[in-house]
C-alpha cells in the first residue's frame, strides 16, 4: 500500500472484499503519522533536507480525544533556520509528488506568505507532505522593515546558536533568544574573567 492515499486504499480494499462481502464498507483511520522529509532551499538560513514530525499533538489529554496539528510551509521554513533579508515571500514555490490516482508525476504551487498579514493564513500557509520541495526565491530588493520584522518574528526560530570564546567563564556554544544582545551572550557564558581585553564580534552576513 506504499504511496496510496486513504481514499485510494479504501477503494482498493472495498473491491477486494467484494469477493466475500456483498456490501463492503471499509473504514481506515491513521493511528500515528510517520516523520516527513522535505527539501527547503533558497533564501533560508540553511538549504538542505529536513525531517519534521508527521503530526504534533495539541492539547491532548488522552489517545481518544487527541488533536493533531500538521506541519505547514511555515514550519518547514523555520526548520531551515528562517528567512534572509532578501527572501521573496510573495512567491514561495512548493513542488509535490502527485497521487497515483492522479497519474503520479509532480505538481507545483506558488503561495504568497505575505498574505498572512491580510488574514489569508489558512489559504497560503498550506500543509506539507513528505517529499515536498520548498523554494524561497530571492527578491529584487531587500524586504521592507515592516515586512521583514513581521515575517522574521513569524518564520525565524525562537532561539539562535552562537559561539562565545576567550576570557569568559564558560566558553562554547550557547542558545539564546532571537532578540538577545551582546551583553546577554557574555552573561550566559558566565561573564568575563579578569582582564578580558577588547570584545570582538564576528557575524556571517546573508550574502
Amino acid at each position: 500500500i506504499n504511496g496510496l492515499t486513504i481514499t485510494e486504499l479504501t477503494s482498493l480494499l472495498n473491491k477486494a472484499f467484494l469477493e466475500f462481502v456483498k456490501y463492503p464498507n471499509v473504514e481506515i483511520t491513521i493511528d500515528e503519522y510517520r516523520p516527513l522529509s522535505v527539501l527547503v532551499q533558497g533564501e533560508v538560513s540553511k538549504s538542505q533536507i529536513y525531517t519534521l514530525d508527521g503530526t504534533i499533538q495539541v492539547n491532548a489529554t488522552s489517545r481518544i480525544n487527541k488533536a493533531n496539528y500538521f506541519p505547514t510551509v511555515f514550519d518547514a521554513i523555520r526548520a531551515g533556520g528562517g528567512i534572509t533579508d532578501y527572501a521573496d515571500l510573495s512567491r514561495v514555490e512548493i513542488i509535490r509528488k502527485e497521487t497515483l490516482s492522479n497519474n503520479g508525476g509532480k505538481k507545483k504551487a506558488i503561495v504568497n506568505l505575505l498574505a498572512e498579514r491580510n488574514g489569508e493564513l489558512n489559504s497560503q500557509n498550506i500543509r506539507i507532505y513528505s517529499g515536498d520541495i520548498i523554494t524561497v526565491p530571492k527578491g529584487n530588493k531587500r524586504l521592507s522593515d515592516t515586512d521583514f520584522g513581521f515575517m522574521k518574528n513569524t518564520l525565524n526560530p525562537e532561539f539562535i546558536t552562537i559561539f562565545v570564546a576567550g576570557k569568559v567563564q564558560n566558553p562554547g556554544k550557547i542558545n539564546l533568544p532571537q532578540r538577545s544582545t551582546l551583553n546577554n551572550a557574555i552573561e550566559l557564558a558566565g561573564g568575563t574573567r579578569v582582564l578580558p581585553g577588547k570584545v570582538k564580534l564576528i557575524r556571517v552576513n546573508n550574502n
